[in-house]
């Protein structure tokens, strides 16, 4: 009766610790797929050339660190001579509560951050890293790197 009670109690308490984490895991999980659908969205945008549309639709802290005619011409260096958009896949997205900025200041968020292998024409191997955030219930696009992948 003591080992069965005992029992009970251990998978109650064990319950107890491992529902919130699942639950905590699927809101997460979601806040990832939101995310990532707004990032194709935004992607888009800068495939098609439409960069003055990619900065207003950013991010309020994006647009306080690049003004819009900077944003349009460095993306026109960048992107144009990568030809146009061949193939894109998620390799990965991370969500976290908060980030790190080059300073060592961790800035609240949430944050969804994921990579794409992406192949354009000019470029076979691409990596893009695009980092959303959650203002006012919606993703927006908060930074954009694209490097050579392999």
């Amino acid at each position: 009766m003591i080992r069965t009670t005992l029992t009970c109690i251990a998978i109650f308490l064990a319950a107890a610790i491992v529902l919130p984490a699942w639950a905590q895991d699927g809101a997460n999980a979601a806040a990832k797929k939101d995310a990532v659908a707004a990032m194709g969205t935004w992607l888009a945008e800068m495939d098609s050339g439409d960069y003055a549309k990619s900065w207003s639709d950013a991010s309020s802290s994006f647009q306080k660190a690049v003004t819009s005619d900077k944003w349009v011409s460095m993306s026109q260096a960048v992107r144009a001579p990568l030809g146009k958009l061949i193939s894109r896949e998620e390799v990965s997205a991370s969500y976290d509560e908060s980030i790190q900025d080059p300073s060592g200041k961790m800035i609240p968020g949430p944050y969804v951050i994921a990579q794409f292998k992406t192949s354009f024409e000019n470029m076979k191997y691409a990596v893009e890293t695009v980092s959303f955030d959650k203002i006012d219930g919606t993703w927006r696009e908060a930074g954009y790197l694209i490097r050579p992948g392999n």
